[in-house]
Formats: C-alpha cells, sequence, structure tokens
C-alpha cells in the first residue's frame, strides 16, 4: 500500500507545473541601438551588469521587440554568439528562451 501510495505522491508532484522561470537569468531589455555601425543594431540587454546585443528572439517567444514597451524585465536562457562581430561594445546573444519577468 505505502508503495502504491508514494508512487501516486511522486506521479503528482512530478506533473505539476514547475515555476515559469526556472532556472532561466534575469535581464532588462533596456535600449533600442540605433548607433551606425557594422555590429550595432537591435536591442540593448543588460545581465549581471554586462550590456550585450539581441535582435531576436525564438519563434516560440510571446515577446515581439517591436511592440514592447522598454525598459522590460525579462528571464532568458541564452549564450554569446560568436559568430558575430563585437565592435559594437558589446557581445550579440542567442537566446534559447525568454519571457518576460513578472516578479
Amino acid at each position: 500500500m505505502r508503495v502504491i501510495l508514494f508512487t501516486f505522491c511522486e506521479f503528482f508532484l512530478l506533473s505539476c507545473d514547475s515555476p515559469k522561470f526556472n532556472l532561466l537569468d534575469k535581464g532588462v531589455i533596456y535600449e533600442i541601438d540605433n548607433r551606425y555601425c557594422g555590429c550595432c543594431g537591435g536591442y540593448l540587454i543588460k545581465i549581471e551588469d554586462e550590456t550585450y546585443g539581441i535582435d531576436k528572439f525564438p519563434d516560440t517567444s510571446e515577446i515581439k521587440l517591436e511592440e514592447i514597451d522598454l525598459p522590460v524585465k525579462v528571464r532568458l536562457k541564452w549564450e554569446i554568439d560568436s559568430s558575430r562581430c563585437s565592435s559594437g561594445g558589446y557581445f550579440w546573444i542567442n537566446v534559447e528562451k525568454i519571457e518576460i519577468d513578472l516578479d
């Protein structure tokens, strides 16, 4: 009986939705970069006191860059895009997942 009860409780706990922003970094998209240079453009996002460039989100994102009011707090899963230049004073990032931070 204990095994059945334990299995049921484990299934119930594992089937619950995890927090919406589980293990994602906090950031703030705060400005449009409208400088004219080969490595400029897009939006500027601050993550852990570092500034990065961002110009697109995953297709699954509900955030539309051209429709949001800045600044906006977000949580995201990301990595530096080493294939792009960084002479604009910041590195570009690729975003795997992003959501508005409601906290």
